[in-house]
């Protein structure tokens, strides 16, 4: 695999990412966030470690796809999720600390 593979994997992440948003509320709201939540985490972990069977470009674009599905999804579930347990006044630090540790992983990452 070359820079370009990579940056591509990249590309279908980011896409998958936002198109993940808006579907992924929705069923938050239909069947519950604290059933959607945890779905959302174990299948995430499931194809994470799918990821040592990876044997080419192909396999490897699609789990960048599923992980940005599933990522895309359980971000804004869970931003939901915190307005439910801070105040107004906290929840803007919450997220900010929330956001900076996500950039952070995806720098280490």
């Amino acid at each position: 695999m070359t820079d370009n593979d990579f940056n591509t994997g990249t590309t279908i992440f980011q896409v998958a990412f936002l198109s993940a948003e808006i579907p992924s509320q929705m069923i938050s709201k239909k069947i519950g966030p604290d059933r959607w939540i945890p779905f959302i985490s174990c299948s995430w972990a499931i194809v994470c470690g799918a990821q040592f069977f990876l044997t080419g470009r192909p396999s490897f674009y699609a789990t960048r796809a599923l992980i940005g599905m599933l990522q895309g999804g359980f971000i804004p579930d869970v931003v939901l999720y915190l307005t439910y347990f801070f105040k107004a006044s906290e929840l803007p630090f919450r997220l900010a600390l929330f956001w900076a540790v996500r950039r952070i992983t995806d720098i280490v990452g």
